[in-house]
């Protein structure tokens, strides 16, 4: 994709309040978000949007500046998109090291470029990857936080349920048992058919991993995520052959690289590449294919707007992540059919776009 000519180019940010503040699992609370929206022109007036975020402001500047930068570029220099993202990667930003704030503002700029595409020739990127078939199953993971009330948690799941949610993800905090009576609560509520995911957040050591799986073995639970440091390959690889379900890991690495390696260590049942941190969409889709041919099951993390067609469009996605956090900059909403999965948009582009007015009330003046 990327063929389209960027006539111009635009970086707002704007910033969006936790409310009540979230305490996902690390050490510090999460107060706000801060996204950097990239829209881009094309010749025909046509646009493309697309974004990167930070939490608590931390990178925001680095992230805002290069995203900019890489506009600047788009517009000035006359070679295909793709081909001048890959020269600034490589070259300016490759300088201080082509991850984190190079790929975050390249999956920004990149999502913008292909919404830009697909809407040039009115067509869904779902439906330009070759959508498939297959039901998308959308899991609820907003709201089920390790510092919620088991009272709050059950709510939570309740309304989920309710709204048509056939999967939930549950947050572990640092007391085993504790973690033991909220998933037993949680699933009396819920009943025996949604399924119930939980996410350490890395919190456990290799020993402490296994027998917390293990506790929690008879709740039916669908997969374990990130047990202990993302990092740990070898130790994912251990705790994933000796718990009695999934282990979903791969969120929190960088570029292609980073997935390869957790694929060549056997350390996940099923591999969750997070779309900024892989640069955008081009690479999650070119490594979730590559996956496919392995037969390693692939989920999505965050960005449900952009995740969705991308998801949609791979054979071996068994899920998507249900986390609201961008949808108040957004005009549409996700929906799902009577079984809970995800109705993909047939608009143009990603079938999601900025809310014009909320993106006026949330900006950040720098």
């Amino acid at each position: 994709m990327t063929g389209t000519t960027v006539h111009s180019g635009r970086v707002e940010l704007v910033r969006l309040p936790m409310r009540p503040l979230i305490n996902a699992g690390g050490a510090n609370e999460i107060a706000f978000l801060d996204l950097v929206l990239v829209t881009l022109r094309g010749e025909s007036g046509e646009i493309g949007e697309g974004l990167a975020y930070t939490i608590n402001g931390v990178g925001l500047g680095p992230v805002a500046l290069a995203a900019r930068d890489m506009c600047d570029e788009l517009t000035a220099d006359k070679r295909p998109p793709d081909v001048v993202l890959e020269a600034y990667v490589k070259g300016f930003l490759g300088f201080y090291g082509a991850s984190g704030v190079a790929l975050s503002a390249r999956a920004a700029v990149e999502e913008a470029l292909w919404d830009l595409d697909a809407r040039t020739i009115d067509i869904s990127i779902a439906r330009r990857l070759g959508m498939r078939s297959l039901p998308l199953p959308v899991y609820f993971s907003g709201g089920l936080w390790a510092d919620r009330s088991v009272d709050e948690l059950c709510a939570t799941a309740s309304d989920a349920v309710g709204l048509g949610f056939r999967g939930l993800k549950l947050r572990l905090g640092s007391d085993m048992a504790v973690n033991v009576e909220r998933v037993r609560r949680v699933r009396e509520v819920v009943g025996t058919t949604p399924q119930i995911l939980v996410d350490s957040n890395q919190r456990w050591t290799r020993n402490d991993a296994i027998r917390m799986a293990q506790m929690i073995a008879e709740f039916d639970i669908a997969w374990f995520e990130e047990p202990i440091d993302h990092g740990d390959h070898e130790g994912e690889a251990l705790v994933r052959a000796a718990i009695p379900m999934p282990l979903a890991t791969g969120e929190t690495v960088w570029g292609r690289a980073g997935i390869e390696q957790v694929v060549a260590h056997g350390a996940a049942d099923v591999v969750m590449p997070d779309l900024q941190r892989m640069g955008g969409p081009e690479t999650i889709i070119q490594v979730c294919r590559s996956l496919a041919q392995r037969g390693q099951a692939v989920s999505s993390h965050l960005s449900h707007e952009m995740n969705l067609a991308l998801m949609a469009g791979l054979p071996n996605a068994v899920s998507l992540e249900y986390l609201p956090w961008f949808e108040p900059v957004y005009a549409e909403r996700l929906r799902l059919d009577q079984d809970g999965n995800a109705v993909v948009p047939d608009g143009p582009g990603w079938g999601f776009t900025f809310n014009r007015d909320a993106v006026e009330r949330f900006r950040l003046e720098t």
